[in-house]
């Protein structure tokens, strides 16, 4: 069993379908939670088109923002309906809440994605907003997504200050007792194209029931390919090797 985040860059710019569809056949994931879509309108046959079991999928989406004639924003989480049950969606301009059912694992579960603002303020802002979410879910959380921001200062490239945001951070996840999984075979998952920038923005945090019923969660970071984001996908119990699973985009 496979959760597949990433954030894309905008889901419009050519071939960017193709290569979505690509990841997804190779990882199959049950979940797959795109940020930074940057889309208006979203159609029923785009989205199932990322996926390889059409008939099966269902989707939920937030569309972009706009600011300073800027498109920025949008959220789309989808996931094959045979290994997960839907029963509530909650949304937001920065993320969408989707509780449900594990079909074979016959767990209820919540899945919370996240598209941090860049500006610390509002990212601020947001950190308050999913503290006082997180009193409303009763089901085991899992959250995932681009946060915007680093827990310490070695997750920049060259950096070595610690800085009021990632300590505002750290408090938020503290404050919703969430543990994150470790990022097994990579440091960054963000980076200018010539690798002088690089940060670890993209995370997968979950709570205690989540560790407790699934025994081994591993975290891997993916190949990047046309977006500066890794994808990041999570699997359940054994490891299997990732670049035989993707290759390379060509």
């Amino acid at each position: 069993m496979r959760i597949l985040g990433w954030n894309v860059r905008g889901i419009t710019p050519l071939g960017r379908s193709a290569m979505i569809r690509w990841v997804t056949d190779r990882c199959n994931p049950i979940v797959l939670g795109l940020v930074d879509t940057r889309h208006s309108r979203l159609t029923d046959e785009k989205v199932k088109g990322w996926w390889k079991k059409e008939d099966n999928v269902s989707w939920v989406d937030v569309p972009e923002t706009c600011s300073n004639d800027k498109k920025s924003g949008g959220l789309v989480f989808s996931w094959n309906e045979l290994l997960f049950s839907k029963s509530k969606v909650l949304t937001n301009k920065r993320y969408i809440l989707v509780e449900g059912k594990l079909i074979q694992e016959r767990i209820d579960v919540s899945f919370l994605l996240v598209h941090a603002p860049s500006c610390s303020q509002e990212r601020f802002d947001l950190w308050k907003d999913l503290m006082n979410l997180k009193k409303s879910i009763s089901t085991p959380l899992m959250m995932f997504g681009d946060f915007n921001e680093v827990l310490e200062p070695e997750e920049i490239k060259g950096n070595e200050v610690t800085t009021q945001g990632m300590k505002d951070f750290r408090h938020c996840i503290g404050e919703l007792n969430l543990v994150e999984l470790p990022l097994l075979d990579k440091k960054f998952t963000w980076y200018v194209y010539d690798n002088n920038c690089a940060s670890r923005t993209d995370r997968f945090f979950v709570d205690q029931e989540w560790l407790e019923h699934f025994k081994v969660l591993n975290l891997r970071g993916l190949e990047r390919m046309v977006a500066d984001h890794r994808p990041l996908l999570v699997q359940f119990g054994s490891v299997d090797d990732i670049t035989s699973i993707c290759g390379t985009y060509k």
